[in-house]
């Protein structure tokens, strides 16, 4: 209970609200019908992406790479 409604220092004697088992009845369905909104889209989504091969062509050798540093002096043989 919030202090606006309760001014006077007297601890509340207990379990003090009501709840209609029509609304809790109205909040589950609906919360059922979210969760399955989700599982519907999250199943439509994984059948729509796919995750290709990469095309031969990128799938190439790694050709390694020569790099020059200054100061680098040719070994002649």
């Amino acid at each position: 209970m919030s202090i606006a409604n309760n001014f006077d220092r007297t601890p509340d004697a207990g379990f003090t609200r009501t709840f209609n088992a029509d609304s809790a009845r109205r909040q589950l369905q609906l919360s059922l019908v979210l969760v399955l909104i989700l599982a519907v889209a999250t199943f439509m989504l994984s059948v729509m992406i796919r995750f290709d091969m990469p095309t031969s062509a990128s799938m190439s050798p790694i050709k390694p790479i020569e790099t020059h540093y200054a100061g680098d002096k040719p070994v002649r043989g």
